[in-house]
């Protein structure tokens, strides 16, 4: 049997198996099948390949097989569930051969985050106060670690509060929170900077995004105007 050892959660994998007579005489009503683990989902199979839900088990007939001759028979899955499982496959003949074989597939998942900053006003007059929101979504399969957020006031803006899911400090137009341990997979973390403008035009508010599963941290921006009415 020939298939993928990893496979992310929510992917497709490709099996083939591949029977050979190495007797010296021919076999009939020579059957192959596959019993899928919990935690995979059929999708197709060729050759008429049956699948039997109640047993989970892909079934082909293959008939007839001369000595020495192969064939191959192929099967697509779906990853559904995170582990380490085993593939069961097995194949029978008329006259009690029988060969059995299993194949083990780890199935992962990957964190993905996803942010956005809105800025509750746009446009905002000088001297009155508003608030950014800072949200982060795991869209992913897996737990993000150490997820950790940065906010960059632009210049002519005066941070009045800040609070989030954990606690904050101020220094110099930086509003560091402290690092999130975990965002399970589809939790969003909302973050909240209220601040007043102090000088009128197009500001950039940054976010910067920072975590074990992203390589090099990511800079958001957010543009409001403010103006003196």
């Amino acid at each position: 049997m020939d298939g993928p050892g990893l496979r992310y959660l929510g992917r497709d994998a490709d099996y083939s198996i591949r029977v050979v007579n190495d007797g010296t005489s021919s076999t009939d009503n020579v059957k192959v099948y596959q019993r899928l683990p919990e935690g995979f989902e059929f999708l197709s199979a060729d050759k008429n390949g049956q699948f039997d839900q109640n047993q989970n088990t892909i079934s082909w007939f293959v008939g007839r097989l001369d000595a020495g001759e192969a064939v191959s028979v192929k099967a697509k899955v779906k990853a559904t569930e995170l582990g380490n499982h085993t593939h069961r496959v097995g194949a029978v003949s008329e006259h009690g051969a029988q060969a059995a074989v299993t194949k083990q597939t780890r199935v992962e998942g990957t964190a993905s985050l996803v942010l956005e900053i809105v800025d509750l006003d746009d446009p905002i007059e000088v001297g009155r106060e508003t608030a950014y929101e800072v949200r982060v979504k795991n869209a992913g399969t897996k737990a993000a670690g150490n997820v950790a957020i940065t906010c960059e006031l632009p210049n002519g803006v005066e941070l009045i509060s800040a609070k989030g899911p954990t606690a904050n400090a101020a220094e110099n137009g930086l509003v560091i929170f402290k690092a999130l341990p975990e965002l399970a997979p589809g939790k969003t973390a909302v973050y909240r900077v209220h601040v007043k403008g102090k000088v009128s035009g197009n500001l950039r508010f940054k976010a910067r995004l920072a975590s074990d599963t992203i390589r090099k941290p990511l800079t958001f921006e957010e543009l409001t105007k403010y103006y003196i009415d």
